[in-house]
Formats: structure tokens, C-alpha cells, sequence
């Protein structure tokens, strides 16, 4: 928000913040699983770094 300070008025700053909370709390739950699986093959060795 400090970035955008002075270029977007206050009305168009919240605007962006609560829409990209809402884009991340729709989008977390999703992606969860892969996170898991992605860390089960990590620590199985299939895959490295």
C-alpha cells in the first residue's frame, strides 16, 4: 500500500487489497493438496530441490 501511496486514491487502494485477500482465501484451499504432494515426493526423493 506504501508503494502505490500518492499515485491511486484511497477508495482504489482498498479496493485492490480486499480483492486480492478474497483471490487468496479462494485460491489457498486449492492449491493446498499439491503443496502436500509436492513435499511427499520431495522428502521420498523423487524429486530433488
Amino acid at each position: 500500500m506504501i508503494a502505490f501511496a500518492g499515485t491511486y486514491d484511497t477508495s482504489t487502494l482498498v479496493s485492490v487489497i480486499i480483492s486480492s485477500y478474497v483471490i487468496y482465501i479462494f485460491t489457498s484451499p486449492m492449491d493446498m493438496p499439491f503443496v502436500y504432494k509436492g513435499r511427499g515426493m520431495k522428502e521420498k526423493g523423487v524429486v530433488s530441490n
